[in-house]
C-alpha cells in the first residue's frame, strides 16, 4: 500500500490555518486508505522536533543541541585518537550532512573527509588525515551557522550572472515585486525548472530534460548592466560562470541595506546551477563554493539559484563586452 513519510505544514502567525491544513491531509489520507500513526500527530506546536531539527518559537529551525554535543564529543577524541574505520567515520559525517542541510553551502568545506570514507576497506582502522581533521574542526566551529529564520524577507531585487570565454563576466539587476521573487524562488532546486521573458519564439526547442516553466513579463531592457568586466586568466567556461557569480555576490554585499536577506538569481550555467544547489562539488568548482559560502555565511543571506536559457539571460551582453545603461544609483 501506499507509504507516507512526516508532512510539515508551516503558516505566518495563523496556528488556526495549519490545524485545517492538517485536518485535511487527514482526510485525504483516510480516504487513500492510508494509516497514519496518530501518535506522532503534532498540531499548532511552535516547539518540535521536526525530521532531525528543532523548530523554536515557530520561525527558527535548528540543529538539536545533544546532536551537537555528539559530534563535538566525536570529533574531540578523533583529535585525541585520529585512528578510526571508514565505515565509522562515515556514520559521523552523515550527521553533519544531515544538518549541514540547514545551509547546503556549508557542504563545499569537505573533501578529505569523503575521500577517506570512500576507501575500498572500510572496516579497517586507518590514521584519519591531517586535511581531513581540519575539515571536521573548521565545520564544527561554522556550526554556529545550523540555524535558519524562516521569517528572513526576500530582497525586491532580481538578479542575473554570465561568463563567456570571448570577454569575460556579467552581472544585470533589476528592482522587481517582491511577489515576483518569492514566485521565482519557488523554482531553485526544482528539477529542470526555468524561467523566460517575455514570450518565447515559436522557433526555440526547449530542452527536453527542462521541466517547469514559467515565464515572466518583464523584458530584459528592465535590468540594468552593473558589472561587465574582462576575465584575466583562461579557464573552462564553468569555472567562469562560478567567478561571475562570486563576483554578483560581492557586489551585492558592499550594501549592508542586502545582508539578511533571501535573495534571487538567475544563471545560465546549468554545472555552476548544480554544483551550487548540492552545496559541493567533486570539481574546482569547490573552491568557489567555499568562496560564495564565506560570503553567504557573514552575511547571513540565503540563495536561491534559478535557471534561465542563455537566450533569455539580461547579462549576457554585459558578459560579453556590451554593457547597457547602468543606474546604480538607487541600488
Amino acid at each position: 500500500g501506499p507509504t507516507v513519510n512526516d508532512i510539515m505544514i508551516f503558516a505566518v502567525g495563523d496556528r488556526l490555518a495549519v490545524c485545517e491544513a492538517a485536518e485535511r491531509v487527514d482526510h485525504t489520507l483516510e480516504a487513500e486508505g492510508v494509516i497514519r500513526n496518530q501518535k506522532k500527530d503534532i498540531d499548532g506546536a511552535t516547539d518540535a522536533a521536526v525530521v532531525g531539527v528543532h523548530l523554536e518559537d515557530g520561525h527558527i529551525l535548528a540543529a538539536p543541541p545533544a546532536r551537537c554535543l555528539c559530534i563535538l564529543y566525536a570529533i574531540t577524541r578523533l583529535l585525541q585518537r585520529p585512528f578510526v574505520t571508514p565505515r565509522e567515520l562515515a556514520a559521523l559525517l552523515g550527521m553533519i550532512q544531515w544538518l549541514d542541510l540547514l545551509r547546503r553551502p556549508k557542504l563545499a568545506i569537505l573533501e578529505e573527509v569523503y575521500l577517506f570514507t570512500k576507501r575500498v576497506a572500510d572496516s579497517e582502522v586507518a590514521r584519519v588525515p591531517p586535511g581531513a581533521l581540519v575539515e571536521l574542526c573548521v565545520s564544527l566551529l561554522l556550526g554556529i551557522y545550523w540555524q535558519i529564520d524562516l521569517r528572513t524577507p526576500f530582497l525586491p531585487l532580481l538578479s542575473a550572472t554570465d561568463a563567456s570565454t570571448s570577454f569575460g563576466f556579467g552581472v544585470s539587476v533589476a528592482k522587481v515585486p517582491i511577489e515576483l521573487v518569492e514566485h521565482l524562488s519557488k523554482l531553485s532546486e526544482k528539477q529542470g525548472g526555468f524561467v523566460v521573458f517575455g514570450d518565447s519564439p515559436e522557433h526555440v526547442d526547449f530542452p527536453t530534460q527542462l521541466g517547469e516553466r514559467c515565464d515572466v513579463d518583464l523584458e530584459g531592457i528592465c535590468f540594468s548592466d552593473v558589472l561587465s568586466l574582462r576575465r584575466r586568466f583562461d579557464a573552462h567556461i564553468n569555472v567562469l560562470e562560478g567567478e561571475a557569480f562570486v563576483l554578483w555576490l560581492r557586489w551585492l554585499l558592499r550594501s549592508r541595506r542586502h545582508h539578511v536577506h533571501r535573495v534571487v538569481a538567475l544563471v545560465d550555467s546549468t554545472a555552476w546551477l548544480g554544483a551550487s544547489c548540492k552545496g559541493r562539488s567533486s570539481s574546482q568548482l569547490n573552491r568557489l563554493l567555499r568562496r560564495m559560502a564565506a560570503l553567504c555565511f557573514v552575511a547571513d543571506v540565503l540563495l536561491y539559484i534559478v535557471f534561465i536559457p542563455s537566450l533569455w539571460n539580461p547579462s549576457d551582453g554585459a558578459s560579453r563586452g556590451t554593457r547597457g545603461k547602468c543606474q546604480t544609483s538607487s541600488l
